[in-house]
């Protein structure tokens, strides 16, 4: 998530449980461990200044948690990690996943609904105050790939199911103006 950026400064701490490093052939390395951030600055990576955009802005401030644990584990030539928070522009961000040691990258980011995206449907935007969809990250750290059409498409559903059966249709439609193409609504279970 910090990757390329363009500044970086603080202190963090590794903690190794298990580590295998083949000195005939590094990318077959293995470890186990805990990164512990314990301050951190940085300025927006590649990765970040894309996942800002779904939040709606392009200037990003982003801060990481002071003293926070992330597990990481080296295995198959990639580097994973579990539940780094990043707050990113006043919104926290969380990933998992993995970055390979060739750069390309196979994460997840919880992202949550940013408030300003429905200010036309007060109704709607205090339903998913609080909501958070999954995005995955892929591509490379240089030219990262974030799916937007898995964050509409997850914000889309999360909005039907807080809208109840004649509210569908002009869910949609507003829907519909803020990501043109949005799947019509299926139809209401028949009810037994």
């Amino acid at each position: 998530m910090v990757a390329n950026a363009p500044q970086a400064e603080g202190e963090l701490s590794l903690i190794l449980d298990d580590n295998r490093v083949p000195l005939d052939d590094p990318t077959r390395a293995t470890a186990r461990g805990q990164v512990v951030i314990h301050r951190a600055a940085v300025g927006p990576g590649p990765v970040v200044a894309e996942i800002a955009k779904l939040l709606g802005s392009h200037g990003t401030a982003i801060t990481l948690a002071n003293e926070m644990t992330v597990p990481v584990r080296v295995e198959g030539g990639r580097v994973f990690h579990e539940n780094l928070a990043l707050t990113v522009n006043g919104y926290v961000v969380r990933t998992t996943g993995s970055v390979g040691f060739d750069g390309t990258l196979a994460l997840v980011a919880d992202v949550p609904v940013p408030t300003g995206l429905l200010k036309s449907n007060p109704q709607l935007m205090k339903a998913l105050s609080g909501k958070v969809v999954k995005v995955p990250v892929t591509g490379t750290l240089a030219h990262p790939a974030v799916d937007v059409r898995a964050f509409q498409a997850a914000v889309a559903n999360l909005a039907r199911d807080a809208a109840g059966g004649a509210a569908r249709d002009l869910l949609h439609k507003e829907l519909d103006k803020l990501f043109p193409g949005t799947p019509a609504p299926l139809p209401p279970p028949p009810k037994k």
